[in-house]
């Protein structure tokens, strides 16, 4: 159960029982002044299925000449807005507000942070003004924009979104502000500072809640968040996680793909997390590929998995369709050059990433720690510390799920040179162990590996794959060496242990 979900007295929107009474007696007109005076209420008092069926029966010339209804029903989905409404500034906001929702819908964050991103404070504020402007419309505009940034990857905007809601919370709809609460906690959660996301919570908890649909989507997100902040090793997390509703999720669907995956990591079951991401880009949810965090999160958490196999062939082959601009894909390319060699590029790759991790302290930890990784494959140990020691003097000491963020490599020189910053993982504890440099397999001898798994020899190797017999040797002799293996019984335990087969 959510911590969100409280106890406390729930409130009707007074909108919904006004116009069911004026529908039910037939008077349209009455149904459509109190839609056009109310319109923020009405959208959050009814099921979009009931919206729907209420503006239809309104006549199309009344929806048509008036900018409230033909917001709700762009809103709602309703194929037959435009019409009258192609003229004039008013016009102009409803046609950028559907382009943004339609972009949002169909998994193109990115395009829809555009139609964002064009309109201006003065814009928004003036756009309220075609609503009454104590409705709560301006907060409605400040969370649909954070939701479009936290899904286009631009978190910095998304918290500043959701902090003009905290600082001026419409008192009519209270739980536009447990929203702007909650998912300003999930954005720490999953990338920032859990005790800000626990403070988050707590301050979302007493605000008074409705009966609109908005509040069980509000409590999956909780939820999520709820499931992050558990200690690691918590005997209910994956339970719990597997039981939120994937239809209240919604559009955040990326946030609980990811979160679903730390939380089986944190339970030291990865491979079991990975199959169920698997399984969930297997369901197809709406993403445009490459296109924020709904076209990249797949990407980007499968080549995770494969980077941390050695497996910088299939990592490279899913990051060549994630969105390269976002924080994730960027770190996920970084994790491919450190398990091929190439430490400096990552070194230059971190130092890059320094405004875009700012403010996110997970992230930021993550960063540095693979900053200092690399510098440690280079043999530049000073550096690799001092690296360690703008951790320690930044962040003080780490809790388990930070410390998950720090490659084993990297614990010698901690114990080493800053003794007494941390306890070292516990045995049995979730760690990460960075294959070493030059371990990745090629796509060869992937193909060679295959073919030994299929209990094919030499001859028939070359035969497969169209290669002669000594290259299969040297092909083989690789792979072997890389595996640290002796034979292909060994290279097979191996490469099973790995995850690679």
């Amino acid at each position: 159960m959510s911590q969100q979900q409280g106890s406390g007295p729930v409130a009707p929107l007074p909108v919904a029982a006004a116009v069911r009474e004026a529908r039910a007696a037939g008077d349209h007109r009455r149904v459509a002044r109190l839609l056009s005076d109310s319109p923020v209420e009405a959208w959050f008092a009814f099921p979009v299925h009931e919206l729907r069926a209420v503006l239809a029966g309104i006549p199309l010339r009344t929806r048509r000449s008036s900018i409230q209804l033909g917001m709700l029903g762009v809103m709602a989905g309703q194929p037959d807005q435009g019409g009258d409404l192609d003229s004039g500034r008013e016009h102009e906001q409803l046609r950028q507000g559907a382009n943004h929702f339609r972009q949002r819908m169909r998994g193109a964050p990115r395009t829809a942070l555009r139609w964002v991103q064009g309109a201006s404070a003065d814009a928004m504020r003036s756009a309220s003004a075609l609503f009454d402007t104590t409705g709560g419309l301006e907060a409605v505009a400040s969370v649909q924009a954070g939701i479009t940034q936290m899904l286009a990857g631009d978190l910095p905007r998304a918290l500043a979104s959701f902090t003009r809601v905290q600082l001026n919370p419409p008192p009519n709809l209270p739980f536009l502000a447990r929203d702007a609460y909650v998912k300003t906690a999930l954005i720490h959660a999953q990338f920032g500072d859990p005790g800000l996301a626990r403070g988050l919570l707590a301050a979302a908890a007493p605000l008074p809640r409705t009966d609109s649909w908005a509040e069980a989507i509000i409590d999956a997100h909780a939820e999520i968040v709820g499931v992050l902040l558990l200690p690691v090793g918590a005997a209910d997390a994956i339970a719990r996680i597997e039981s939120i509703s994937l239809g209240a999720v919604g559009e955040l669907w990326p946030y609980y793909v990811q979160a679903l995956h730390r939380v089986y990591i944190r339970a030291g079951r990865r491979s079991e997390g990975t199959r169920r991401v698997e399984t969930l880009r297997l369901a197809g949810p709406p993403a445009e590929p490459g296109n924020g965090f709904p076209g990249s999160v797949f990407e980007t958490t499968l080549a995770e998995d494969a980077i941390l196999r050695g497996d910088a062939a299939t990592a490279r082959a899913l990051l060549a369709r994630a969105d390269p601009a976002l924080v994730t894909t960027r770190f996920a390319r970084a994790g491919v050059d450190l398990v091929t060699g190439n430490s400096l590029r990552v070194v230059r790759a971190m130092i890059g990433l320094q405004g875009a991790t700012a403010g996110l302290r997970r992230l930021d930890i993550g960063r540095l720690a693979l900053m200092a990784t690399a510098l440690r494959e280079t043999k530049d140990l000073d550096a690799c510390v001092d690296v360690l020691r703008q951790i320690r003097d930044h962040y003080g000491e780490l809790g388990m799920e930070e410390q998950i963020l720090l490659p084993t490599v990297l614990w010698p020189l901690i114990d080493e040179h800053l003794s007494g910053w941390m306890t070292p993982p516990v045995p049995g504890a979730p760690v990460v162990e960075v294959p070493e440099a030059g371990s990745s397999l090629t796509t060869r001898e992937r193909d060679v590996l295959a073919c030994l798994v299929a209990g094919l020899n030499r001859d028939q190797i070359a035969e497969t794959l169209f290669i002669s017999v000594n290259t299969v040797k040297t092909h083989q002799r690789s792979l072997f060496r890389k595996l640290g293996a002796s034979n292909t019984a060994e290279a097979l335990v191996a490469a099973s242990r790995r995850g690679l087969v």
